[in-house]
């Protein structure tokens, strides 16, 4: 099975104390994590009413939105579940998946605050996962987030095992909805189905441009620039069907 994990306010919880600990431990000098403190703890707040600025509120914990230090800062943070993940394999308490006979087992992988974590669908390794989340959240203030976290299971996982392994994390089973880095988490039965957003994306784009005050250069360098880009990123991940290709080229030939 494969669990996506949503941290709740991934930005907002991150502790500042823990943080420096965690970078003194990975051997960053005193030095540098003097500079990520003052880049972090140095913030102001005000509230904007009416169009005036109005008090002036210190934070204690979290980083900022938008700034482009703070991936890294929350990747930093992460490591330590990603540790935990680690050290609870090794001991054999849950077993990853493998993609080959020969290759390294994979138990999770992060982006940032996305999280997915791989391991074998039965009770042990859902408890061990649910263990480890607990004990990260003990430490570090990071919570999943129960509604918006969700359990993709193989198709030869028994129904009842399913229920008890959503019972033990508390988590949601796979809509075919959710996505993780904008690619959908699990998809239909139907391949054409799983892809139609991209072509939705594609005729509502189409459909809001005015091709008949257009030239046809004009036509041709919009196309290039917006339709035929929107699915290079999900190109660069899976393989359209080809009817999903024929159709993205007959509405731009239409435009």
């Amino acid at each position: 099975m494969a669990i996506k994990v949503d941290l709740t306010t991934a930005f907002d919880m991150i502790e500042w104390k823990l943080l420096l600990n965690i970078l003194s431990i990975l051997g960053f000098s005193n030095t540098f994590s003097g500079w990520i403190e003052e880049c972090i703890s140095t913030s102001r707040l005000s509230f904007l009413i009416n169009g005036a600025a109005y008090g002036n509120m210190q934070p204690t914990r979290g980083i900022r939105h938008g700034d482009p230090l703070s991936p890294f800062i929350f990747v930093t943070y992460i490591e330590l579940l990603s540790r935990l993940l680690t050290f609870e394999e090794n001991n054999g308490n849950f077993k990853g998946i493998k993609i080959s006979r020969t290759s390294h087992s994979i138990s999770h992988l992060l982006f940032a605050y996305d999280l997915v974590i791989f391991c074998r669908a039965n009770t042990q390794d859902a408890t061990c996962i649910r263990n480890t989340l607990n004990k990260f959240s003990l430490w570090s203030s990071q919570k999943a987030n129960t509604s918006k976290s969700l359990v993709h299971f193989s198709n030869n996982t028994p129904p009842q095992l399913k229920v008890d392994i959503l019972s033990i994390l508390d988590f949601k089973e796979c809509d075919h909805v959710a996505k993780h880095p904008g690619f959908p988490f699990c998809h239909l039965s139907s391949r054409k189905e799983a892809f139609q957003e991209v072509t939705n994306k594609i005729s509502s784009c189409l459909s809001g441009w005015k091709s008949k005050t257009l030239s046809q250069a004009s036509r041709t360098i919009l196309l290039k620039a917006v339709p035929q880009a929107i699915p290079t990123y999900v190109m660069s991940i899976d393989l359209l069907p080809l009817s999903t290709c024929t159709l993205i080229y007959s509405m731009m030939r239409k435009f």
